[in-house]
Parts: C-alpha cells; structure tokens; sequence
C-alpha cells in the first residue's frame, strides 16, 4: 500500500472512498454519517487528506486535522471490499507516522458507537477520554499519547 496527499484532482476518489465505506452505517444510525456529509473539497485544500493506494487504485482514505496541542483523526475510511484485510492497521500507522513527523504527542479521534469501533481503537493504544450524548447519537472520544 502507498500513501500520498490528496490534491484538488482527487475530489471525486476522496468522495467515492468515503461514501462507499460508510454507506452501510446509514441503515443502522437512520441518517446519513457524518463524514459522508464533511466538505472534502475544503479538506483537500486546507487540511491532510491522505489516500491510500493499492495498485494505483484509491482504497482507502485518512483526513487529519493538525490542531495546535494533537493531531486530530477526522475519517479513516476503507472502501468495504478491502475491509477486513489489514490495511486498516496500515492506515492507523501511517497516521502515528505523520503524528510523529510533526512532533505531535498525541492524537485524537472520536467515532459513534453506532460504528462498532470501541473496541478497535483501543487496539493501537487508543483510550476513551470522554463519552458524549449527541442529539443523534453517542460518541466515544479516543486519544492516543506517543512517546
């Protein structure tokens, strides 16, 4: 797998990559997720929008948001026909890669419990720091320390 920034041509791909891999939980939260809903276009251009490529194809898609005192892991997204073959701990690597990078200690993320990521996260070192009642769902808030 390679990994590279996103630039304004790979609108579509980022989109695409997103929509496909969260599509599935829009039947069981009975809404739209948010991040099929977030403006990728923006993100491409102000933010880190990382695609994940296997054999020149788009599989996979990170967008990181470079907060002063974290990293913040807005979307780690897989399309499904690649779920389930590793390339998620590739993706979560190359985050703590770029956390690295940039002098980060530490990163965070937050994912509805709707997801079935609670135990996930906590996998590569992730702890849930705070949960939250939204008006549509609830949301566990993850952060990792790096050394």
């Amino acid at each position: 797998m390679e990994f590279r920034k996103a630039a304004k041509e790979d609108f579509q791909s980022v989109l695409d990559c997103v929509t496909s891999a969260f599509s599935g939980y829009a039947i069981k939260m009975g809404f739209t997720p948010p991040p099929i809903r977030e403006d990728y276009y923006s993100f491409i251009n102000n933010e880190e929008v990382i695609i994940a490529e296997l054999d020149g194809k788009t599989i996979g898609v990170l967008v990181l948001l470079l907060k002063k005192e974290y990293l913040y892991l807005d979307v780690i997204a897989i399309k499904p026909e690649y779920q389930g073959k590793g390339y998620s701990h590739e993706m979560m690597d190359e985050v703590e890669k770029i956390a690295h990078s940039r002098n980060y200690r530490q990163i965070m993320l937050k994912s509805a419990l709707a997801f079935d990521k609670v135990n996930y996260y906590p996998m590569f070192g992730y702890k849930i720091v705070m949960i939250e009642e939204m008006e549509d769902r609830t949301v566990a808030h993850f952060q990792k320390m790096l050394e």
